[in-house]
């Protein structure tokens, strides 16, 4: 009897503890779906290698390193714009546009460059930081890569101060030899529209660590065609040709409030398992990076305030079908533009999915984010 009662109190105490598990609120079941960044890191360094099997073809994956910010915490922020520049910094300047993103110019061979509608260059190189060769002179120039590069350097720190300029960061370097108009007879190349080659320097704004892929091509899609664009730029250009004739484009962010220190994402087998669902479908061929970093959302009520939100960019073969059919979308100004494939694409870092081409506006606006708090 001892007996029979002891187990029946024990089969009554284990239906009682399931019933609490379920009946717990679902954000204190998902804890074990979320991952500190630390845990990230951890994943991250495996990287992705696997072969897949799909519509007749093997796609082979081997990423050897995702990549992840040296920082300890991904925060959440709202930006704004850092807004125009002062007058007086662009004194001497041709200014085109000084509204939140800056077009300016110096010298006097823009006009005759572009007169032209097909040019061409017979020097076309393109450089990181690790392989640019920094004693080279494109030709006709008196300047170096380094002169550029030093001259590039000051003009950034010059005209948008220490403290926004400290926040770019250098990501390519793109040396042309002179520029030639092409004749559209036979495409041959006719007299030379200027007298040097130009270096162009690529800047990415970075929040601590953390890169911004703001203007990395496609990214909401459809989601923002023929609407209003967010007033926020997060990257820099210079062009240039000497110190006397160069150019200045961008626009930089200035985080107004910090949302949030931290946040919660998904492990990367979340993500790798969303890729994967596009592999079957035969929507995606190949994958040469992954990376974490920060893409600008559009705030509910404002065009002029964006949510840098952690998000995965890879770099990817993407198509809209199995078939590999090119990529087609409708222009502000009623031109059909085609692409053969997306690359690069973004899936947000805490909840990942991956819905290139829904029509739904309400993807560009920031997503509902989910604390510490509430995954514990």
């Amino acid at each position: 009897m001892t007996m029979k009662k002891t187990y029946m109190m024990k089969t009554v105490s284990l239906f009682l503890l399931i019933c609490l598990i379920l009946l717990q609120p679902a954000n204190i079941l998902a804890v074990g779906n979320y991952a500190t960044l630390e845990d990230i890191k951890q994943e991250a360094m495996k990287g992705w290698h696997q072969s897949y099997e799909a519509h007749g073809r093997t796609i082979a994956i081997d990423v050897s390193t995702i990549k992840i910010p040296k920082v300890q915490q991904v925060p959440v922020y709202k930006l704004s714009s850092a807004g125009p520049v002062a007058d007086d910094l662009l004194a001497g300047l041709n200014v085109v546009n000084n509204a939140g993103f800056l077009n300016a110019a110096a010298g006097n061979l823009w006009g005759e460059t572009y007169k032209a509608r097909y040019v061409d260059y017979k020097i076309n190189e393109y450089f990181t930081l690790e392989n640019a060769r920094w004693e080279m002179r494109t030709d006709g120039s008196e300047m170096t890569l380094q002169d550029a590069y030093d001259f590039s350097y000051a003009l950034i720190h010059r005209i948008y101060g220490e403290e926004l300029a400290g926040t770019l960061q250098l990501e390519g370097i793109h040396v042309l030899g002179k520029i030639y108009a092409i004749k559209p007879e036979d495409h041959s190349l006719q007299d030379a529209l200027t007298q040097n080659g130009s270096y162009t320097f690529h800047y990415r704004q970075y929040l601590g660590a953390i890169p911004i892929f703001q203007g990395d091509g496609p990214v909401f899609e459809k989601a923002v065609k023929n609407e209003p664009y967010l007033d926020i730029s997060c990257s820099a250009e210079t062009e240039v040709f000497s110190t006397q004739d160069y150019a200045l484009f961008g626009g930089i962010a200035r985080i107004q409030e910090t949302l949030h220190e931290d946040i919660p994402l998904s492990p990367i087998g979340t993500l790798i398992a969303v890729l994967e669902d596009e592999i079957s479908a035969g929507r995606l061929r190949a994958v040469e990076s992954i990376e974490l970093g920060y893409l600008i959302y559009h705030d509910k009520t404002s065009l002029d305030i964006g949510w840098a939100i952690p998000t995965w960019k890879c770099v990817a073969e993407y198509y809209v079908d199995e078939t590999g059919a090119p990529y087609t979308s409708l222009e502000a100004d009623g031109t059909v533009s085609t692409i053969p494939r997306i690359s690069p694409i973004y899936i947000p870092a805490q909840n990942p999915y991956l819905d290139l081409f829904s029509v739904d506006s309400a993807r560009k606006t920031a997503p509902s984010i989910m604390t510490w708090e509430q995954a514990r």
